[in-house]
């Protein structure tokens, strides 16, 4: 088990791999660029160095403009008074509840 680890701590990580070989990557583009007649080629490489050293530009958000969703109407008056109702009946229902935890309460701060 403990040559597996030695092994694994060998490996470089992915990230570390590719800073490794970036100089010869660099390179390579750039001997595409110098040296290939296909222009497609040519400006692939030049993208790529480009969007590696610079930086890709910011592309423009366009997104909440094209998704734009009206906000729901307010309730009406009598949706209003059905909320209050259904909200009274549940808290009438959670009273005997509310009590008997009051009561508990009550009880275990008295000892």
């Amino acid at each position: 088990m403990k040559q597996r680890d030695e092994r694994n701590s060998d490996k470089l990580s992915l990230p570390a791999q590719a800073r490794q070989h970036a100089p010869a990557a660099v390179a390579e583009l750039v001997r595409i660029i110098e040296n290939t007649k296909s222009d497609a080629a040519r400006l692939a490489a030049i993208s790529i160095l480009f969007d590696r050293g610079l930086g890709k530009p910011p592309k423009p958000l366009d997104i909440a403009i094209k998704d734009r969703v009206e906000p729901a109407p307010p309730p009406s008056k009598e949706e209003l008074a059905r909320m209050v109702a259904v909200f009274e009946q549940e808290l009438k229902a959670l009273e005997p509840l509310l009590r008997s935890s009051t009561d508990t309460a009550k009880i275990e701060g008295e000892s």
